[in-house]
């Protein structure tokens, strides 16, 4: 099933039945908004990661070995500002949408997947 955010979005990734896309930060009310399916689009949950202020995810990378997302944020849509981690958890909220973990760090230097700890996302905004 398809979604609509109803504001402009960037970035997808599909991999291992999960779906995860991304909020334009110039475009929408939400500081960092993501867009999350863990069922191939059956059902659609939304976040806004207020702690990053206004950031766009972009630049999605495959999991990593230990299962983990890469994105880097930008400020607006051009600077560039953190790099994000998310992962699925396999644990789910009270709507039966699957929760993730995040971790995030400089992008300088080289990008190193290092800082931050595990947490979990706040519950669902919107949709």
């Amino acid at each position: 099933m398809l979604f609509n955010p109803q504001v402009e979005s960037g970035n997808m990734i599909i991999q291992d039945g999960f779906m995860l896309a991304s909020h334009c930060a110039p475009a929408t009310p939400m500081n960092t908004g993501l867009i999350v399916s863990s069922d191939m689009g059956k059902t659609w949950a939304q976040y806004d990661l207020k702690e990053f202020g206004k950031r766009s995810p972009t630049r999605f990378h495959a999991k990593n070995g230990e299962g983990w997302f890469r994105m880097d944020l930008r400020s607006g849509w051009i600077d560039q500002a953190e790099v994000l981690f998310l992962k699925p958890s396999r644990r789910f909220d009270k709507s039966g949408h699957e929760r993730l973990s995040k971790k995030y760090g400089s992008p300088v230097p080289a990008c190193r997947e290092s800082g931050g700890q595990g947490l979990a996302l706040p519950e669902k905004q919107g949709f």
